[in-house]
C-alpha cells in the first residue's frame, strides 16, 4: 500500500511541474521605451538594452548597427518567451528602433 501511494505523490509532484513548465514568465506584449545599449561580458558576450537598473531587454534581433556601447535609443518591440545564451534580461523582439544619442555627449 505504501508504494501505491509513493507512486500516486510521485505523479502528483510530475505532472504540477509540468504544468508549471509551461507558464509563461514573460507574457507577450508590445512595449516602447527608451534605454541605453550596452555590452556585457558574460559568456559569450551579449547586448543588452537598459532602461532602468532594474528594467533590461535582451534584444534577439539587434542589428549590428546598433551594438556600440553606450548608445542612447527609443525602441518598440514584444516580448518573447524564448529561451537565450544571454542570462541577462527579458527577452524582446525590436519592431522600430532609433538612435537619440550617445552616453558621452
Amino acid at each position: 500500500m505504501k508504494i501505491k501511494h509513493k507512486v500516486s505523490f510521485l505523479s502528483f509532484i510530475m505532472i504540477t511541474l509540468m504544468l508549471f513548465a509551461t507558464i509563461n514568465l514573460y507574457p507577450a506584449k508590445d512595449i516602447s521605451k527608451k534605454g541605453i545599449i550596452e555590452f556585457v561580458n558574460l559568456e559569450t558576450g551579449c547586448w543588452i538594452i537598459k532602461v532602468t537598473d532594474k528594467e533590461i531587454y535582451y534584444p534577439i534581433n539587434l542589428d549590428k548597427r546598433y551594438e556600440h556601447d553606450g548608445l542612447k535609443i527609443e525602441f518598440k518591440g514584444k516580448v518573447v518567451d524564448v529561451m537565450t545564451i544571454c542570462m541577462i534580461g527579458i527577452p524582446i523582439k525590436i519592431s522600430l528602433i532609433k538612435i537619440i544619442g550617445d552616453k558621452s555627449k
